[in-house]
């Protein structure tokens, strides 16, 4: 509700900003819309209705809105002045066209479009009269723009006792397909999710009609996240679509109505595209064998947030930018004490900043509709390119090939121009945690993600300060450095190990890039395949499927870019024991590749409560329990819960 005060806010400052102007002024501006009132018969006959319409005709780019507006806009709108004993009934509004203005989306009308209304009129009318139809119609249009507009129409009609002749310059029929249809042989139900609006479509007749394009035009404005995809897939009976709620929706939602567009039409092909739907809602029963979002409070997820920050050190991503922060430390820390403690302020800097940049993008685009998580930016080709060369120079920098001034440096902070070399080093942390996820952390970033944005900005703070602690405190107490060794040979030695781990860390960007665009034919040998177990691609036709056979169903939501998953797999699920009990049980193994965007993989780790992988999820065979395992797991993690379930 508040996005929408807003925009009519904004709305209502351009109608006092132009009526400002002065009525002469505004005589002489164009209006980008010509508006006209048509009658779809000649005469009119007493006692008989008849249909007149708003013709209203936009100037190229420009466009009107729905009676839903969307995200922006004022719908519009039309004062009828009849005669005595006539009755305007409702308007019929076409299917409205998307119109998208990024981040937003609306809905309405471009070039033209008539707004139909079925008029009807009393039989006592005197004949051979002319009878006036006053309308006061009154518009947004917009184009980059919005400009408010209006008019006064009418029409005069005679009254005559002959069946009315039909205006041959109206284009009434074709406006009529484009009116949407009251009944279709399609089946529509609605189920209300916390996340989304499931609408499912069964098949007329058990007859397999093709969609390949549906969509819902709402009649609220406060129901539906307007931007957000709208995801179409088959099941058995037909298909479902999978709508995104909005976080501001206020009313209670018992019953729903708006429109479903479909390409193919609602009665066959080439035919109507548009179906009015009212429905009731069923609220989603609480279901055993899904978990739902966790619910923690503001406290916990900020514990949770600062621990998992704190872990995400100890992880292959970050470890070698602390190591190599920790000995430039070690390498000048007979230096000034209040400089030392400068620098760690900067490096937690760095980081800060950095998290909030992560965050408020990542709500930014969860308000535009797109559906990520942490770690999405790995998701990117451009993102990979860039991480790799930086790695590369960072490598090269740190086995001695050349010197120059690069973010990472063992120099230490003994130099007032190395503070934004600090800066840097936090923000480099910050991006090379990001594939990793820790312990705690993805309860937190569910939890973070689905509050609003000054809570989750909050909860990415603490994940920043956890990342930030460890240096920050050697720096604010350097005595602490006398429990580590002193400067030396050894640190040379070190130097080298990290710089050549930090290259195997560019070929692993490498094996992602090349994972995510192909730019290498890779042979599946028993090395690149090493995984003994029968994965199955994710799709939730297949977890349908494999719940009707009442199977054990393990999932295994995964990314190759998730430093934290391809270890869990090597250490915990490639294990022979795990394996065998796989397979003593029949465990259907399903993989979610989250490597690439995927919009359903996304839908369905937010239905579980979790923005970030991994996550492992365990179903029973009756299907009537889920069990969601840790970010870390091991084999006898493993084992234990499959032990748990009923077999």
């Amino acid at each position: 509700m508040l996005k929408k005060i807003i925009h009519l806010f904004i709305i209502s400052l351009i109608v006092i900003m132009t009526t400002s102007l002065g009525y002469a002024k505004a005589k002489k501006e164009i209006s980008h819309v010509h508006a006209g009132l048509i009658s779809e018969t000649e005469s009119i006959q007493p006692g008989h209705s008849f249909w007149v319409a708003i013709d209203l005709k936009m100037d190229k780019d420009w466009h009107v809105y729905w009676k839903n507006p969307g995200d922006s806009g004022l719908p519009v709108r039309i004062k009828w002045t009849l005669p005595d004993g006539f009755k305007a009934l409702p308007l019929q509004w076409p299917i409205p066209q998307k119109i998208d203005t990024l981040p937003l989306r609306s809905y309405g009308y471009k070039t033209e479009v008539l707004l139909q209304s079925q008029i009807q009129t009393p039989k006592a009318l005197a004949i051979n009269q002319e009878q006036i139809i006053k309308a006061h119609v009154s518009w947004l249009v917009c184009k980059e723009e919005c400009i408010p507009g209006h008019a006064d129409i009418f029409i005069k009609l005679p009254v005559s006792l002959e069946t009315p002749k039909i205006n041959a310059n109206c284009t009434f029929g074709m406006t009529r397909f484009n009116l949407p249809i009251e009944k279709s042989p399609w089946t529509i139900t609605a189920l209300s999710r916390q996340h989304s609006l499931i609408f499912a479509l069964t098949y007329p007749n058990k007859k397999k009609y093709p969609l390949s394009d549906v969509y819902f035009f709402p009649e609220r404005d406060d129901l539906i996240n307007h931007a957000a995809d709208q995801i179409l897939r088959p099941w058995a009976d037909g298909y479902e679509l999978i709508v995104p709620r909005t976080t501001i929706t206020s009313k209670p939602l018992t019953q729903i109505k708006g429109v479903l567009f479909s390409k193919e039409g609602w009665l066959g092909p080439q035919t109507q595209q548009g179906l009015l739907i009212d429905v009731p809602v069923t609220q989603e029963p609480i279901n055993p064998n899904k978990p739902t979002r966790p619910q923690i409070g503001l406290i916990l997820a900020l514990l949770f947030a600062f621990i998992g920050g704190l872990i995400l050190n100890l992880m292959p991503c970050v470890l070698p930018v602390l190591s190599i922060k920790i000995l430039g430390l070690i390498n000048h820390s007979t230096d000034n004490k209040s400089r030392i403690r400068f620098h760690g302020l900067c490096y937690t800097l760095g980081i800060l900043v950095s998290f909030w940049i992560l965050a408020s993008l990542l709500i930014a685009l969860k308000f535009a509709g797109q559906q990520i998580g942490w770690g999405f930016q790995f998701q990117s080709p451009l993102f990979l390119i860039f991480l790799s060369l930086l790695f590369l120079l960072l490598a090269l920098n740190l086995l001695g090939l050349f010197e120059i001034i690069l973010p990472l440096s063992i120099q230490g902070p003994s130099k007032t121009q190395n503070l934004l070399n600090s800066f840097l080093n936090g923000v480099l942390a910050t991006i090379t945690a990001t594939p990793c996820t820790a312990p705690f952390m993805g309860t937190a970033l569910g939890f973070a993600l689905s509050q609003p944005p000054y809570t989750a900005v909050l909860i990415f703070t603490f994940l920043g300060l956890g990342l930030a602690f460890p240096y920050f405190l050697l720096c604010l107490f350097p005595s602490l450095l006398i429990f580590l060794p002193k400067p030396g040979r050894w640190m040379a030695h070190l130097k080298r190990l990290l710089g050549v781990l930090l290259l195997l860390t560019v070929l692993w960007l490498l094996w992602i890039l090349n994972a995510e665009i192909g730019f290498i034919k890779m042979p599946q040998t028993q090395a690149s395949t090493p995984s003994q177990i029968n994965w199955q691609p994710y799709s939730s036709k297949l977890i349908k499927q494999l719940q009707e056979q009442h199977r054990i169903i393990f999932i295994d939501f995964t990314a190759k870019w998730c430093l934290t998953c391809q270890a869990n797999e090597r250490l915990a699920l490639d294990n022979e024991k795990v394996i065998k009990k796989f397979r003593e049980l029949n465990v259907a193994t399903v993989k979610a590749d989250w490597t690439r965007p995927n919009a359903d993989i996304t839908n369905v780790l937010t239905e579980f409560g979790k923005d970030s992988i991994p996550l492992y999820v365990l179903y029973e065979k009756d299907a009537t329990t889920a069990l969601l395992l840790p970010e870390i797991i091991t084999p006898q993690i493993i084992l234990d819960a499959l032990d748990k379930i009923k077999h």
